[in-house]
């Protein structure tokens, strides 16, 4: 055996993985990171939402419209707001001409439930005017109160349904001053509210909007 030989037998080497955590610099930014992008995705978010809302409770509206055309087709004349024991939307659906009654809820409505008590079992968020639908209404009507949209000389600038927190609305000229909360439409689509006119188009008002005041509907232009 020769004194200078000798084996090694040596183990290779396995690698080594190093692995550390963030630092405190490093998580700031990510969460500053995060902030930011949170930042521009939940107002974009937010107000496709709104546009959506909007664009259903337009919807709706057309289609009580379509449900109050039918129904003056078939009695000479529309439904009262309230008759003395029920409101237009009970007519409508009792009657059959308003066959989904989730069209009676605005989806931005966050108000209670006005119309839980009538039976019907919906949010509501739609009210008509009663300065010419209630039954005592303008002197224009037939014998009975009833109004008469077969004198209204211009269709597309008369308001039918308009979005409200109660099933009537009094004014519209001046709601956020003087008017008691059950009597007044509600801006609730970015300051906007939408109102069903009587040739079924839909349009928005702000509050203030002089265009469907008492003196301005009543002016004998219109009706």
């Amino acid at each position: 055996m020769n004194p200078f030989s000798y084996s090694c037998s040596c183990g290779s080497r396995s690698s080594r993985r190093f692995t550390r955590g963030w630092t405190l610099v490093e998580v700031l930014v990510a969460v500053f990171i995060v902030g930011i992008l949170a930042g521009l995705v939940v107002p974009t978010a937010t107000k496709a939402l709104a546009r959506a809302n909007m664009a259903k409770c337009q919807s709706n509206l057309r289609q009580i419209g379509v449900a109050l055309n039918l129904y003056k087709a078939d009695n000479a004349r529309l439904p009262q707001s309230w008759d003395g024991s029920a409101f237009w939307f009970n007519r409508l659906v009792s009657a059959g001409y308003l066959g989904d009654r989730k069209v009676l809820t605005c989806p931005a409505q966050k108000a209670a439930d006005p119309y839980t008590a009538m039976n019907l079992n919906v949010k509501g968020g739609y009210g008509m005017t009663y300065l010419t639908f209630w039954y005592p209404a303008v002197s224009n009507t037939d014998r009975d109160g009833y109004f008469l949209a077969s004198r209204l000389k211009k269709l597309s600038e008369w308001p039918i349904v308009i979005d409200a927190d109660y099933p009537q609305v009094g004014g519209l000229e001046n709601p956020q001053a003087d008017s008691d909360r059950q009597q007044r439409f509600t801006a609730r689509h970015a300051g906007m509210a939408n109102l069903l006119m009587m040739d079924g188009h839909v349009e928005q008002a702000r509050y203030g909007d002089k265009r469907w005041s008492q003196a301005n509907l009543n002016d004998g232009t219109k009706y």
